[in-house]
């Protein structure tokens, strides 16, 4: 009963109101600035994504797009290459022997037509 007593009497007190009062508002300050913490590291993740991220990408789609173009300018020359080669044998040389060479030729053709 002692006890209830001191407790009745911190609670008329007016610091008491006071202290509880305040320990609520520097709970919610804490609360609130603990999520401004968590919302700013968000942000500059956000931003470095941004900043750094997306060059990164673009610089990336560019080279993917340079090899693609040079693996296609490759095949190219190599197609005109087996064309030129097969029709030049073919002009110059004549037999059982060039008949085989140009088969083999024109499957290699063939082959990187597929490409």
């Amino acid at each position: 009963m002692k006890k209830n007593t001191e407790n009745q009497k911190e609670r008329e007190n007016p610091m008491f109101e006071f202290d509880w009062i305040m320990s609520g508002v520097d709970a919610l300050l804490e609360g609130a600035n603990n999520e401004l913490i968590q919302q700013r590291k968000n942000l500059e993740k956000q931003l470095i994504r941004l900043l750094v991220a997306s060059p990164s990408k673009a610089t990336s789609q560019t080279r993917k797009s340079l090899t693609r173009e040079r693996k296609s300018q490759g095949a190219t020359k190599l197609k005109n290459a087996s064309d030129t080669y097969k029709n030049n044998v073919s002009a110059a040389a004549k037999g059982q022997w060039v008949d085989a060479a140009l088969d083999n030729v024109q499957s290699v053709s063939d082959r990187l037509r597929r490409l």
